[in-house]
């Protein structure tokens, strides 16, 4: 490929204004260890040039696995140092989306504080390109940082979540995987052997394993728990517990979130996958025993609902042992799917067995669409009911409850709710304004609509996938009853 670029004469010169030829760091063959030559140098800013979308250009992503990265980091900083002298050209973003595929975790600690400067220095576009860089560098520490960014800037900043999206989806299409799948992959299991690590201390065997409360224990070799390492553990072991629990502690801020966004969507594993990202991973499982989970088929029909218990044993409501059907799905249980009956049965149950789910399920307030309601885009349950707290509180309320605040006519705020990206609810809410209102202004709430691409395209309600009418609704009857 480098020949060829040297023939078609695109690398008889350098054509990188900003970057003296003389000052570029070298880089190295991983396989021979030798110097990349200038032509090789040169063709990889040819390449790079090209990439589109943040993500690596074709031609250079079949050299890149090739080079040296232990001997990259040099090189990634002086391209990332080019993009923040020019000033975030938008012709030069490529430097941001080479220097993160170069980087090392030095990098992308750089790279967030470059973002949080620009965010602070309200640079948006400047953070935009940061958060490209970020997923670019594809530890799984950079990829959890940019998806924390995709989560909390969703209604705050939704042009930097938006990019944030972009960089996670792009990162995946690097490793052929979905989205979703990335997400559930950088999450740490610090080579645990599925839910134990062995670890051996002058000659004596000690299991660790992540507890209940995110710390990491320890049983000895007559089963005793411990709660710390003994005194006579090496201190680079001791030094190594310590970072896996400070890593654990960066994990666990963002799953909650994650976990009932899956709920929300209805996302789906199959059983190898679910045995991989929940049974067997020595976080995710804490986070499993306290969930509610059904398996269901390809149409979505709910089969068996079960819970997973500290022992790791799968018991449905009549403690009969569950065993996963491997043409069957397992997804997280939102209440819409249960019966009445079912509900108050697994309340019982989750009481008596002394569980507490990791967020409301069982509890969680569910709206039904009445027949008369099916055939139309709008609801009118809570037509020309007041919001007894004010306008003010609309504003704060909503995008709390993951709404997003936009600016309409007049400086009036706008609210919408997405579900995916052919679906969207818009509540007509009469009195917010984008300005505070010093807490008088009265607040009255007229129809839910349900759209989808566009404002005038309409969605019947029997179309709207059940979970996400229910939690439309039942935000705005929280709005009016707080």
């Amino acid at each position: 490929m480098i020949d060829k670029a040297d023939k078609r004469k695109k690398l008889s010169r350098w054509g990188e204004k900003l970057i003296p030829e003389e000052n570029v760091p070298a880089l190295y063959w991983k396989s021979s260890g030798k110097q990349l030559t200038e032509k090789e140098i040169r063709f990889l800013f040819y390449r790079m040039k090209r990439s589109k979308s943040g993500n690596s250009d074709i031609e250079a992503r079949q050299v890149l696995p090739l080079l040296d990265h232990s001997q990259t980091s040099a090189f990634a900083k002086v391209l990332v140092a080019a993009f923040q002298e020019s000033n975030a050209d938008s012709k030069l973003k490529y430097y941001l989306t080479f220097g993160g595929l170069l980087g090392d975790d030095e990098m992308m600690h750089n790279l967030h504080m470059l973002f949080k400067k620009n965010i602070a220095d309200k640079r948006v576009k400047m953070a935009e390109s940061v958060v490209g860089a970020l997923a670019m560098v594809g530890t799984d520490k950079a990829l959890r940082i940019v998806e924390s960014i995709y989560r909390k800037y969703a209604n705050k900043k939704p042009a930097i979540s938006a990019a944030a999206k972009d960089a996670l989806v792009a990162a995946a299409t690097e490793q052929n995987i979905t989205m979703e799948e990335l997400g559930d992959r950088i999450i740490p299991n610090f080579d645990f052997d599925g839910l134990y690590r062995s670890i051996d201390i002058e000659g004596h065997a000690y299991r660790a394993f992540v507890g209940v409360d995110f710390k990491i224990n320890f049983f000895s070799e007559d089963n005793k728990l411990r709660k710390s390492l003994p005194s006579n553990a090496s201190k680079e072991l001791k030094t190594e517990i310590k970072e896996m629990e400070k890593e654990i502690n960066d994990v666990i801020k963002t799953q909650p979130g994650r976990l009932e966004k899956c709920m929300l969507d209805s996302r789906r594993w199959n059983v190898e996958q679910w045995n991989s990202f929940f049974y067997n991973h020595p976080i995710m499982f804490v986070y499993a025993t306290k969930l509610l989970w059904g398996t269901y088929d390809e149409q979505g029909k709910l089969h068996t609902i079960f819970h997973v218990t500290p022992n790791a044993e799968l018991f449905n409501i009549n403690d009969e042992e569950v065993s996963l059907d491997d043409n069957l799905k397992i997804g997280i249980i939102h209440p819409t799917q249960l019966t009445e009956d079912q509900v108050n049965a697994w309340k019982d149950k989750v009481y008596q067995s002394g569980f507490t789910t990791l967020f409301e399920i069982l509890d969680r307030p569910v709206f039904v669409a009445p027949e008369e309601e099916k055939e139309k885009s709008s609801s009118r349950r809570f037509f020309e009911q007041v919001v007894p707290k004010g306008a003010d509180f609309v504003n704060t309320f909503l995008v709390k409850r993951n709404w997003h605040k936009g600016n309409g006519d007049g400086g009036r705020s706008e609210f919408t709710k997405t579900f995916n990206a052919n679906l969207r609810a818009y509540a007509n809410i009469d009195g917010p304004a984008v300005f505070y209102q010093g807490g008088t202004a009265p607040a009255k709430v007229f129809e839910i609509y349900f759209q989808g691409t566009s404002w005038s395209e309409k969605v019947f309600i029997k179309d709207v996938p059940p979970i996400f009418y229910s939690e439309v609704l039942a935000d705005i009857d929280l709005l009016i009853k707080a």
